[in-house]
């Protein structure tokens, strides 16, 4: 009886470990996740304002070639 209570202890012991590795695990796995959408996020911003001075450089070339036309 006693070694069957000690493989149910050891049993529940390593349920316990797996669990917390799984947790930590988890929360790791949550950090990251957040610090790649941040990242995302700032990639799409600077990829508006990009997209932005690109059409303000569009539009002073034709202003430039109209004048010099």
């Amino acid at each position: 009886m006693l070694a069957a209570q000690q493989r149910a202890d050891d049993a529940e012991l390593q349920l316990q470990m797996i669990s917390q590795q799984s947790e930590t695990r988890t929360v790791g796995l949550e950090s990251r996740l957040s610090e790649l959408s941040e990242t995302l996020g700032n990639i799409e911003r600077l990829r508006q304002q990009d997209q932005q001075i690109i059409q303000k450089l569009r539009e002073r070339l034709v202003q430039v070639c109209l004048m010099d036309g």
